[in-house]
């Protein structure tokens, strides 16, 4: 039984895919403007967002490598022996909202041309910010939680105010909740 959807929460999250997306997708295009091999895996954004010269360097092709380099070398250093214009990635990448991003990658997939929302991912991520009663006993609280809150509704409703230190008293000793005794006499007032 569905008792809760966060649904702020819910909408916050789409809109962060959304814009995640086409951050993404922008990142892509501009990486793909170098002459390197092109991004097609989730996995290379993520390299891309935190080591770029190491994604230049994968994407390389691997004779390349071998030929220009011959020995280990740190991913920085052979990325500016290649002499590569990633100015533009790496203003790009200054100014990206990467939270953005990431909240994208966890339901992003490539279709050939560009990174898309994998629908299935998305529902999936999206059953996250619903809450369910399962057993008898979250069916029978939650329940009674909306009859308590069914009850506070008709209250404002009937006095123009709930507040439910002035209404009711909790007994610890019992563990009940009872009505406060000057309510009784408050409420002739209404």
């Amino acid at each position: 039984m569905l008792i809760h959807e966060n649904v702020g929460d819910r909408n916050a999250f789409i809109q962060s895919v959304d814009m995640g997306m086409k951050s993404a997708n922008s990142l892509v295009q501009t990486f793909n403007a170098l002459p390197l091999a092109h991004l097609q895996y989730v996995d290379d954004i993520v390299l891309m967002l935190s080591n770029l010269d190491e994604l230049i360097l994968a994407k390389l092709p691997q004779e390349t490598v071998s030929k220009l380099f011959g020995v280990p070398i740190k991913p920085k250093k052979a990325v500016e022996l290649l002499e590569l214009d990633t100015d533009a990635l790496k203003n790009e990448l200054s100014v990206v909202n990467r939270r953005d991003v990431f909240a994208f990658l966890q339901v992003a997939k490539f279709n050939g041309k560009s990174f898309v929302v994998d629908e299935t991912k998305m529902n999936e991520r999206l059953e996250q910010f619903k809450v369910y009663a399962t057993t008898e006993k979250e069916i029978q609280a939650a329940k009674a939680l909306f009859e308590l809150k069914q009850a506070a509704s008709n209250m404002i409703e009937l006095t123009g105010s709930f507040r439910p230190d002035y209404w009711l008293k909790y007994n610890q000793y019992y563990k009940t909740v009872e009505i406060n005794p000057s309510a009784w006499q408050n409420i002739s007032k209404f």
